[in-house]
């Protein structure tokens, strides 16, 4: 007798769950089911009706059509892929056992706070540069910004050492090059190239440097191996914030040379789009 009780105890409650789910569902607003093929379509409280058929094929091609054009990746033109291999093994020799070994010994006798300065020294510097190609992309409000920090900083922070623009965010400045330029005009990318030690380009960035050599302070000092020398000591002080990044990019890799290719095509794509 018990196991009759609880069993029509259980059909009775399952029984007012399904009537009261049935009640809820169809007094819920902005829910309605249409008998007709079975499509629900929903209406929000003060909006449009909404139709959404997922049997429909072309809603779903459009969908994917949509998803493959904003992941789509970028392609990489590469016919100098044998120069280019050698010199990325040549470069990684030369990081390995040149640049981080000075790197490291750079950042062991400059302090920190040292190199800071020496890098917004740098940065400042290269004012002419972000300008002039800010300028030629027709960003107008960039060139202020450049401008805005570049008095500040040289002003009132020791030419440059002491960067006062942090404190006014809206100062802040954002890399630019010819390259940068060439790629908002409409030029693509051109072949990709690995040169020795300036590393991974491609032709529109190469002639891209030869246009902010001209416009980079340090191109015009006299002699120019005064010049060549502020420049490499330029890389090493940036190199000592970064020691070890390239390590773990390249061993997370399965193929180096592609992984970097890659990354570098991606980092110069978004710049320009920027």
């Amino acid at each position: 007798m018990p196991k009759k009780i609880s069993s029509a105890a259980l059909v009775l409650l399952l029984t007012c769950l399904v009537v009261t789910t049935g009640c809820a569902g169809k007094n819920s607003p902005g829910s309605a089911m249409i008998a007709d093929g079975g499509t629900v379509a929903a209406k929000g409280e003060g909006g449009p009706d909404r139709h959404d058929d997922f049997d429909d094929d072309d809603w779903w091609e459009e969908e994917w059509e949509t998803l493959a054009e904003e992941h789509k990746p970028l392609r990489v033109v590469d016919p100098l892929e044998g120069w280019n291999r050698a010199m990325f093994t040549v470069n990684d020799k030369l990081y390995l056992y040149l640049l981080k070994p000075v790197a490291q010994a750079y950042a062991m006798v400059v302090p920190e706070l040292f190199r800071i300065g020496i890098g917004n020294f740098f940065t400042n510097l290269a004012y002419p540069v972000r300008a002039v190609n800010s300028l030629l992309q027709g960003k107008g409000d960039k060139v202020a910004k450049e401008t805005g920090s570049f008095v500040l900083n040289t002003t009132f922070g020791f030419l440059g050492l002491v960067k006062i623009s942090d404190a006014f965010p809206v100062l802040n400045v954002t890399h630019e090059d010819a390259g940068q330029t060439f790629g908002v005009w409409g030029i693509g990318n051109g072949p990709y190239i690995v040169w020795p030690l300036l590393g991974p380009s491609t032709l529109r960035d190469s002639v891209g440097m030869t246009g902010d050599f001209f416009l980079s302070p340090l191109s015009y000092l006299e002699p120019h191996e005064l010049g060549w020398a502020l420049k490499a000591h330029e890389r090493i002080n940036s190199l000592s914030f970064r020691i070890g990044q390239y390590e773990d990019m390249k061993e997370s890799a399965i193929d180096p040379y592609v992984a970097f290719r890659d990354a570098y095509i991606q980092y110069r794509h978004a710049l320009v789009q920027d």
